[in-house]
C-alpha cells in the first residue's frame, strides 16, 4: 500500500503528538482497493511496566483479505433495509465482481481511559490529555493535506460509537479516541463532498467506506477489551472473584478459624452451603429468560422481515402459489424455533437426534441462502441425554448461528458445519465445528462476557453456554490438533471447533 501523508494536522496542537505517543491503545490500519488489510496493534502504559504489554504485528489472523468480512456485514445492511433476497443476491455478486470504490486508506486511532487510577499509568498530565480530547476528540477524514469537513467537529459521532457504548460496554465513547482516516485524493473519487462541507454524500461508496473502518475498528475494540479487561483486574477496580469463589474463600475462613464453639462453625458452613444453593437457582431462573430473549429475537426479527414480503405476495396479480407456500414454509420454521425455547423442558432424558434436528432446522432458510452443508453424525449408542430441553436448544443454536455468521465472511467453494455425537470414558461428548476462519483470541476472552468480534455481537453467547454447562459438565473450545485428531474430526473442518461434555448430573 503506498501512501504518503505530511501529518499537518498535528500542527493544530503542538503537544499532540507527545499525547498521542502516551495513548494506552494504537492501531495503524490500511487497506488496499483489494481489500487486503494490514492491522497493527499496540497496548502500552508508559507509568506502570508491570501489567505487561501487547502488540500486533504481522499476524497472518489480522493481516488478510476480508472483503469476506465486508461482504457478510453489507449483507446485513442490506437487509435492514429490507432488500428482497434475490435483490441482496444480485447486489452481493456485484460487490464480489468490485474493488474497493474509494482506492486505498489509512487509518490511525488513539484511543484513552480516562478515569484518575488509569491516567497515572500512562500519563503525567492528565488535565492538557482532558483539553485535547475535549477540542479534538473523534475520527477526522483527509483527502491528501486536505481535511473534509465536518468529520471529527465536537459533537460529530458519525460512526455512532456512543450509540455502541450503550448497547455494549465493551466499546468506547466517541470522546476517548482521537483517530485520522487518510484517503488518496485521486482514486477516492468515489467519495463525493457535499457543497455544504458536511461530510460526503450517502452513495454506495460511502456505504462501503463506513463499513470498513467499522470493521476495522470491530477488531480494534475486540483486541482493546481484552487488554482493559486485565488492566482492570490488575489495578483492582473490577473483582476476578466470582459469587462461587468467594463463598468458598468463607468456608476456607470459617474453617481455619478458631471457634471454640463447634455449633456456632457448622451452623455458618450451613449457612453458607444455604447462600450457594440459592445463588445457583436464581442464576439458572435468570438463565432461563437470558437463554429465550436471545434465541427468539433471531425468529423475530425475521418475521418482521417475512409478513410484509408475504403481504406483498397475496396481494400481487397472478396470484403465485408456490412462492406463497414457500413462505408459509419459512414462518412456520421460525415459530417453531421460539416455541422449541419456551416449552418447560426440566432436567429429564432429551432426545439428542430430535433437538440436534430441530437447532439446525431453525436456521434452514439461513444456512440454505448462504449454501453452508452440515452434517449431523450421532453414534448409535446414545439416544438421549439429560438436560433441560430449553437450555440444550439455546446453546446449540448459539453454536450454530456463530458458525453460519464467521462462514459468511469468507469465500470458500464449499462451507460445513460438521456435528458428532459420541461417548468417551461413558459420557456423552456433543462437538461441533465448521471450515470458517476460526477462533483469534485466548479462551478466557471468547467466554467472558459482552466479548465479541461480530460487527453487532454483544458476546452473551459463549458466555451463555459456557455457564449453563457448569450445570451439566463442561463446555470446550478445542485448538489443539491432537484432539481434533483424537475425536475425528475430518481434515477439511479446519475452522472453530466446540464441544459439550455432560459428565454431570446425568
Amino acid at each position: 500500500i503506498n501512501l504518503n501523508f505530511d501529518k499537518q494536522w498535528l500542527t493544530d496542537f503542538p503537544t499532540a503528538e507527545r499525547i498521542l505517543d502516551d495513548a494506552p491503545y494504537k492501531i495503524i490500519a490500511l487497506i488496499d482497493e483489494r481489500f487486503n488489510l494490514d492491522f497493527e496493534y499496540e497496548f502500552s502504559l508508559k507509568n506502570n511496566h508491570e501489567i505487561g504489554s501487547k502488540k500486533i504485528s504481522n499476524d497472518p489472523k489480522f493481516n488478510k483479505n476480508i472483503k469476506g468480512d465486508i461482504r457478510s456485514i453489507y449483507r446485513r445492511n442490506l437487509k435492514k433495509l429490507e432488500f428482497d433476497t434475490d435483490s441482496i443476491e444480485h447486489l452481493l455478486k456485484e460487490f464480489d465482481s468490485n474493488n474497493l470504490p474509494f482506492g486505498n486508506l489509512a487509518f490511525e486511532f488513539y484511543s484513552f481511559d480516562l478515569d484518575p487510577a488509569s491516567m497515572r499509568d500512562y500519563t503525567e498530565n492528565a488535565d492538557a490529555l482532558k483539553k485535547i480530547l475535549k477540542e479534538h476528540s473523534g475520527i477526522k477524514v483527509f483527502k491528501g493535506d486536505m481535511r473534509v469537513y465536518d468529520y471529527g467537529e465536537p459533537g460529530n459521532d458519525w460512526l455512532g460509537l456512543d450509540l455502541k457504548r450503550i448497547q455494549n460496554k465493551e466499546w468506547f465513547s466517541n470522546n476517548q479516541n482521537i483517530g485520522y482516516v487518510f484517503l488518496d485524493p485521486i482514486h477516492s473519487v468515489g467519495l463525493i463532498e457535499k457543497t455544504n462541507r458536511e461530510g460526503f454524500i450517502n452513495n454506495d461508496a460511502y456505504s462501503l467506506f463506513t463499513i470498513v473502518l467499522e470493521k476495522i475498528l470491530t477488531e480494534f475494540k475486540a483486541s482493546r477489551s481484552s487488554d482493559r479487561s486485565k488492566w482492570l483486574r490488575f489495578n483492582q477496580k473490577e473483582s476476578s472473584n466470582l459469587f462461587d469463589n468467594k463463598i468458598s474463600a468463607f468456608k476456607t475462613i470459617v474453617e481455619s478459624t478458631n471457634l471454640n464453639d463447634k455449633e456456632k462453625k457448622e451452623r455458618l458452613l450451613a449457612e453458607a452451603d444455604k447462600l450457594e444453593e440459592r445463588y445457583e437457582d436464581d442464576r439458572n431462573t435468570l438463565l432461563i429468560p437470558a437463554g429465550v430473549g436471545m434465541t427468539a429475537s433471531v425468529a423475530l426479527h425475521e418475521i418482521e422481515k417475512l409478513v410484509p414480503r408475504m403481504e406483498e405476495t397475496v396481494k400481487s396479480l397472478p396470484f403465485k402459489k408456490s412462492i406463497i407456500t414457500e413462505q408459509v414454509d419459512e414462518l412456520k420454521q421460525y415459530t417453531e424455533g421460539i416455541i422449541s425455547v419456551l416449552r418447560k423442558g426440566g432436567n429429564k432424558p432429551l432426545d439428542l437426534k430430535e433437538s440436534v434436528n430441530r437447532s439446525f432446522n431453525n436456521y434452514k432458510v439461513k444456512l440454505s441462502n448462504r449454501r453452508i452443508k452440515y452434517d449431523i453424525v450421532i453414534n448409535s449408542e446414545i439416544s438421549t441425554i439429560k438436560c433441560d430441553k430449553r437450555f440444550f436448544i439455546t446453546m446449540l443454536m448459539n453454536i450454530i448461528d456463530n458458525s453460519i455468521y464467521w462462514l459468511d465472511t469468507i469465500y470458500r467453494k464449499e462451507k460445513r458445519i460438521y456435528l458428532r455425537a459420541f461417548k468417551e470414558d461413558s459420557f456423552v461428548h456433543i462437538m461441533i465445528a465448521d471450515n470458517g476462519p476460526g477462533f483469534k483470541d485466548d479462551i478466557a476472552d471468547l467466554v467472558r462476557p459482552f466479548f465479541s468480534r461480530k460487527e453487532d455481537g454483544i458476546g452473551i453467547g459463549l458466555y451463555l453456554i459456557d455457564t449453563i454447562m457448569m450445570k451439566y459438565g463442561k463446555f470446550n473450545i478445542i485448538t489443539d490438533k491432537a484432539r481434533l485428531f483424537d475425536i475425528d474430526v475430518p481434515d477439511e473442518i479446519d475452522g472453530a471447533v466446540v464441544e459439550l461434555i455432560f459428565n454431570k448430573n446425568q
